[in-house]
C-alpha cells in the first residue's frame, strides 16, 4: 500500500505542475478555447469530463460510505480535474 500512496503522491505533484503551467501560459478561458479549438480536442475534453463525472459519483458514495464529505473534492474536480480525486484517495483510510 505505501507504493500505491506514494505512487499517487508522485502522479498528483506532477499533474498540479502541469495544471499550474497551462493556467499560467493559457488561463481558464484559453485552456477551454484550446480544448473546444476542433472536434478531436472536444472529443478528448467530453470524454474526460463523462470520466470525471463517474468518478465523481463514485466518490459521493465512498464518502457517505465512510462518513466524509466529498464537496471539497468535488469542486476541485470541477476546476481543475483529477486533481479533486487525487486528493480524495490521497486522504482515504487504507484497509
Amino acid at each position: 500500500m505505501k507504493l500505491v500512496y506514494a505512487t499517487l503522491i508522485v502522479v498528483q505533484i506532477g499533474f498540479l505542475a502541469l495544471t499550474g503551467y497551462v493556467i499560467v501560459e493559457y488561463g481558464f478561458p484559453g485552456f477551454y478555447r484550446e480544448v473546444t479549438q476542433n472536434a478531436a480536442t472536444l472529443l478528448c475534453f467530453v470524454d474526460l469530463a463523462i470520466a470525471l463525472v463517474l468518478i465523481m459519483i463514485w466518490m459521493f458514495r465512498d464518502a457517505k460510505k465512510h462518513g466524509r464529505n466529498p464537496l471539497l473534492y468535488a469542486l476541485i474536480t470541477i476546476s481543475i480535474g483529477s486533481a479533486g480525486p487525487l486528493f480524495y484517495l490521497l486522504g482515504r483510510k487504507q484497509p
